[in-house]
């Protein structure tokens, strides 16, 4: 038996995700097509359903009580339970 991929473009959205003692800014990317974020981030989260942490390029973490950054990463994985806001980061 033979499995067959079909390849996906997928689209960057920056994103500010909201966690209870930090902020991360980065980019997501996720499958184009969708009208609302609301739909987007529904999306993108299906696409990573089977695991725990979705990853996020460019990430820029930040405390709520502080201006600058804790670390920068150009790849990181967030653990999706700890997430309690995500907004585009054009809002």
């Amino acid at each position: 038996m033979t499995t067959t991929f079909r390849k996906i473009q997928l689209e960057q959205v920056s994103v500010i995700l909201v966690m209870k003692s930090l902020k991360i800014e980065g980019t997501i990317h996720v499958e184009p097509g969708h009208a609302r974020f609301s739909d987007t981030w529904d999306s993108f989260l299906r696409m990573h359903d089977r695991h725990r942490f979705f990853p996020v390029t460019d990430a820029v973490v930040t405390s709520h009580d502080a201006e600058l950054p804790v670390a920068t990463a150009p790849f990181m994985v967030v653990d999706r339970n700890e997430v309690i806001g995500v907004f585009p980061s054009g809002a």
